[in-house]
């Protein structure tokens, strides 16, 4: 799948918006890493940015940067707001536009998240980010950000307007987590981890973590996308594939191994509420698959464990994401990311375009990766000085290059609307053995895309959309 596109700037309606957005387009400060920029805005007292998942004080030398590039904002108060809920996230964020209290900017999320505000953010001219200065900035698999729209000049030639959707600060991606105790011979193909499982001789070890729904498994609908994308599925339209059936019964498949028995430890995770991630801490399972940020939950789970942790710090080591071949044109990785958009109803759009802006350059983007170390970073100059690195110190066997893997194509997988995409993978998984998986993926689809209309294009309002396995 090549980096999408997206033809789409809304219409904007009133002379009076005409203006406004013209006038943002004319004095929106170039990107630029060289130069100092001055805002002619002075109005702004406060900025209010909506985050989520970000701790605020993240953004403390982001602020101080901007000011010091924006002397006009040095009284500016901007004010970070975090969720921690996506859903949540979105359901509010939709409600405070609707009751006239939009904050300036806000975050997106690019899974099929952004479907839900491509009425409700402005497009970011090309005068306030210069698109081609973006694409070479940025990792190739950001140009999906990119928009155009074929026009006409006055003399009747075809020209093409470029802008943004919006800004990333960062990006995630899989890889395998292992346990060097247990594991030796690390698969890098999917064929691999079936030899690895069938060396398996416990009944109460399970070498991989997979093949559950995402209440046990975090992230299963990421593996299952992945796997999706690797099997040349790139869209949940095209779920009822053939291929797209085999990357699913390809990843069920592994709650099928009878020399995987990760289903026999279910009664556990219930019991004591815990999920892989706590039984790869407690040496019950030897692999699982995570994004960079899973690191954390690991190092979480191994101080609920107590004493029953099994797992050492010196034992805990990752490995590139697994593939389906060795073919160039197969070798895929999902890219899971979230960017800054400016709201249509911000009520500082000036200070949102700077804000903006500066987030575009290298000291932002840099600001950004030091606060938080867990991303992989969006911007292609600090990808180099990370790549022999660890992501924490005291592991120092989990390392940035096994995220960013020369040769494997970060791609976009469109899940419609995620939240129901990933209760339609839980489904078909959960009901996988015992229901006929063609018609369990079709349900899935009609169910996914019945709230596509609803919720993102406005049709059927009367329609309940039911997912029935």
């Amino acid at each position: 799948m090549s980096p999408k596109k997206i033809a789409f700037f809304a219409i904007i309606g009133g002379l009076v918006l005409l203006i406004a957005v013209a006038g943002f387009a004319m004095s929106g400060a170039k990107k630029t890493d060289n130069a100092e920029t001055q805002s002619n805005w002075t109005g702004a007292k406060t900025l209010q940015v909506w985050l989520l998942t970000d701790e605020t004080a993240g953004y403390s030398e982001i602020i101080k940067g901007f000011k010091n590039r924006y002397p006009d904002y040095t009284n500016t108060e901007i004010q970070f707001t975090k969720f921690s809920n996506a859903s949540e996230y979105e359901d509010i964020l939709i409600d405070t536009i609707a009751d006239g209290n939009s904050p300036d900017i806000f975050m997106v999320s690019n899974n099929g998240g952004d479907a839900k505000f491509r009425t409700k953010t402005y497009e970011i001219p090309n005068s306030v980010i210069n698109v081609d200065e973006f694409s070479k900035n940025f990792n190739k698999a950001f140009d999906e950000l990119v928009l155009t729209e074929k026009t006409e000049d006055e003399d009747g030639n075809e020209v093409t307007a470029y802008g943004l959707k919006g800004v990333p600060m960062g990006y995630e991606t899989l890889a395998l987590y292992y346990n060097f105790r247990f594991i030796r011979n690390v698969p890098s193909l999917w064929s691999d981890l079936d030899t690895e499982i069938a060396a398996n001789e416990s009944t109460e070890y399970a070498p991989v973590g997979l093949g559950l729904p995402s209440r046990y498994v975090p992230g299963a609908d990421a593996t299952v996308e992945a796997l999706l994308l690797q099997n040349g599925v790139d869209t949940y339209t095209r779920l009822t594939d053939t291929q797209a059936s085999a990357a699913i019964a390809g990843y069920a498949s592994f709650a099928q191994e009878q020399k995987n028995p990760i289903k026999t430890l279910e009664p556990k995770m219930d019991s004591l509420y815990l999920d892989t991630i706590d039984l790869f801490v407690r040496g019950d399972i030897g692999m699982i698959v995570g994004y960079p940020s899973t690191l954390e939950k690991i190092l979480e789970a191994m101080k609920r464990a107590g004493d029953e942790k099994s797992l050492s710090e010196k034992f805990v080591r990752t490995a590139p994401l697994p593939q389906i071949s060795t073919e160039a044109d197969t070798r895929r990785n999902i890219i899971s990311y979230r960017y800054f958009a400016v709201s249509r109803f911000a009520k500082e759009p000036q200070a949102a375009f700077d804000f903006i802006s500066y987030l575009a350059t290298q000291e932002a983007q840099e600001a950004y990766l030091t606060a938080f170390p867990s991303t992989l970073p969006a911007y292609r100059s600090l990808e180099a000085g990370l790549m022999d690195k660890a992501l924490d110190e005291e592991l120092p066997r989990v390392r940035y290059e096994h995220f960013m893997v020369e040769g494997v194509s970060l791609e976009w997988f469109d899940s419609g609307l995620p939240d129901k995409f990933r209760e339609s993978i839980d489904a078909i998984l959960a009901n996988y053995g015992t229901t006929d998986l063609n018609d369990s993926v079709r349900k899935s689809q009609e169910y996914i895309s019945c709230s596509y209309d609803k919720f993102v294009n406005r049709k059927q309002l009367d329609t309940v959309c039911s997912l029935v396995q």
